[in-house]
Parts: structure tokens; sequence; C-alpha cells
């Protein structure tokens, strides 16, 4: 998809239409739009420039409620960390036997990055706290 338009479509062959061409069952199959791939390479091409300055990455694990989502949790990241949230991923979640019940823990990777300075470890703690803070107080979550 480039521009909202699908330029072709991905997918894996059914076991049974495998079995009847006698091809490996986790066969893949493409099809490429031609005309509309053309016409969106005939488009300028967008480029980012690298970042200037290096990147903070910072954990945070917190025990939520099962009705509360990652998404949830990842706006409220975001909100709280303002212009300097470069990115937020999600990277574990636990619902296993040692979650009390209805509860479940996630974990994400926040990164932060100032666009004009080189972000020093109090910046990030302070932003990082006020993270740490909204995420107990509009989710209701145990930080851990």
């Amino acid at each position: 998809v480039r521009g909202g338009v699908q330029l072709g479509t991905v997918g894996q062959l059914h076991p049974d239409v495998a079995g009847s061409y006698q091809v490996p069952q986790a066969t893949l199959l493409f099809e490429v739009d031609m005309a509309q791939l053309m016409a969106a390479a005939q488009g300028g091409r967008e480029y980012a420039p690298l970042p200037k300055y290096p990147a903070v990455e910072r954990d945070v694990a917190m025990v939520l409620g099962r009705g509360a989502t990652a998404a949830n949790a990842a706006d409220t990241i975001r909100s709280a960390g303002g212009a300097l949230v470069e990115s937020v991923r999600l990277f574990d979640v636990y619902e296993g036997l040692q979650a009390e019940d209805g509860q479940r823990s996630l974990a994400f990777s926040i990164t932060y990055r100032a666009e004009d300075r080189t972000l020093t470890d109090a910046e990030v703690n302070q932003v990082h706290d006020a993270v740490r803070a909204a995420i107990a107080r509009e989710l209701g979550a145990v930080l851990r």
C-alpha cells in the first residue's frame, strides 16, 4: 500500500490447494499490480534526514486490569512524554499463572529524543517519571 493504493497482495496457499499441486504446505504467493506499482514509482521519493542527536531508551512495566488495552497505555505514554517520545513499543505481555485474576503485565520500550540537543539523564529521568506517574494515575496501573 502506498498513498492509500494497494500495490499488491501476499498470502499463504491453503494446505489443501498446496497438496493438490504437490508443493510444500507453507507456500507463499504474491500478486503485484504492475500498473499501480509503476504509477507509484513515478511519484517523488520521500526521505527523512537521519537524527543528529542520540536517542535514549527506557523500559516501563506495569500490571493492569485485563480491560485496559496496550493501545490505551501507549497513548498515555505518548501524551505524558510529549515531544520527547519518539516511539513506544510493546515488547512483553504476561497473563500466566503468576498474574492475579483479571490482571496482566505489559512492558514497553520507550525511545526519547530531542531534535535540537542531546538529552541529559536528568531530562530523561524527569520525563520518564512523568510517564510513570501518568500510567499509575490514568490507568490505575501498578508499576513494576
